[in-house]
């Protein structure tokens, strides 16, 4: 997951990031000094957790957190202050959390620990509401559609502009379209790159080999082995445990 840091002190951000890049599941820590800057971050990286100190020059953090609310900017936000006063402030912006400075950096990192729960549930709750409405998917072929059970593609493998659709019965398909393109319609049920031409169901990864950057997934109770990119291996991990 990605996490956005927003104070006006370099000492502070320093300090914070480092604090905070201890915790497993966070993957990239942004910075920002200002809440306008923050705002420029947020629309362009798309972090997921922001801990934002109240003692900023300009917007301050509740200046931010209305804009958030606002723009329907999809983050949780958790703000440092050391004045109690601004607790009602924190409650009327609808933030996640609010810690009272001076604290100990176990209470920051529970924190955004709680975050990490909160988007992993929310995760979980936006995939079963798409399990619920959608079962089959559509893809087009060379000689029309084919309707399937989602649970059923075990992975996909590009071909030139074209896609084998390789499902857990030994059936495979042909799709007409290419492998990005069914990146994206695949992305909310649970498959992931593991290189440039192979797309695989997580549900049916058996075992990651970090020593030989294999990715072996199970396919009509046989293993299959695909080599896995340093990069892909990466956002794998991150796809896994956020799940």
């Amino acid at each position: 997951m990605k996490l956005l840091v927003v104070d006006d002190n370099a000492g502070s951000v320093k300090y914070l990031k480092g604090i905070l890049m201890e915790i497993k599941g966070i993957s990239t820590v942004y910075e920002a000094d200002s809440a306008e800057k923050a705002l420029y971050v947020l629309l362009e990286k798309k972090p997921d957790i922001l801990v934002c100190s109240d003692n900023l020059n300009g917007k301050s953090a509740f200046d931010l957190a209305y804009l958030i609310e606002r723009e329907a900017i999809k983050v949780i936000v958790v703000i440092l202050s050391n004045n109690q006063l601004k607790a009602v402030d924190a409650i009327r912006s609808k933030i996640f959390d609010f810690i009272l400075l001076p604290c100990s950096d176990e209470k920051i990192k529970e924190s955004v620990y709680k975050a990490i729960e909160e988007l992993k549930n929310q995760k979980f709750a936006k995939q079963k509401a798409l399990e619920g409405r959608i079962k089959k998917l559509r893809l087009s072929t060379q000689n029309g559609f084919v309707l399937f059970d989602i649970g059923s593609l075990v992975y996909c493998k590009a071909d030139g502009s074209y896609t084998h659709l390789h499902f857990d019965n030994g059936k495979t398909e042909y799709s007409s379209y290419y492998l990005g393109k069914i990146e994206r319609l695949l992305k909310n049920y649970g498959f992931s790159r593991i290189n440039r031409s192979i797309l695989v169901n997580s549900d049916k990864i058996l075992r990651i080999d970090k020593r030989n950057n294999h990715c072996i997934v199970g396919m009509n109770n046989e293993p299959v082995v695909f080599k896995i990119s340093d990069l892909h291996l990466k956002h794998l991990e991150e796809e896994v445990y956020n799940n």
